[in-house]
């Protein structure tokens, strides 16, 4: 499992990096980064995922949100929805 190795890495990398991200760079930076990590992962097969996107539409409780980010899965089913949240707010 390769690729899951190396998402595990890549997060040791960008925790270690914490604080200076912090004040460096803002969520949708972060977003972005992340979401490339998943892609990467899932684009080797790892997981059986169709890919991620951010900032995705969704509908709850009948009012339109906007999901950080969306994993879908293989038939285009929204399977995660993640938001991300600063830790030192």
């Amino acid at each position: 499992m390769l690729g899951l190795k190396i998402f595990k890495t890549l997060v040791s990398e960008f925790l270690k990096a914490g604080e200076v991200m912090s004040v460096l760079y803002g969520e949708r930076w972060a977003q972005g980064l992340i979401l490339h990590w998943i892609n990467q992962v899932i684009k080797e097969e790892v997981f059986s995922f169709k890919g991620a996107d951010q900032e995705v539409p969704v509908k709850i409780n009948g009012r339109i949100k906007y999901a950080d980010m969306v994993i879908w899965g293989r038939t285009g089913e929204k399977v995660y929805l993640i938001e991300l949240k600063n830790p030192y707010d």
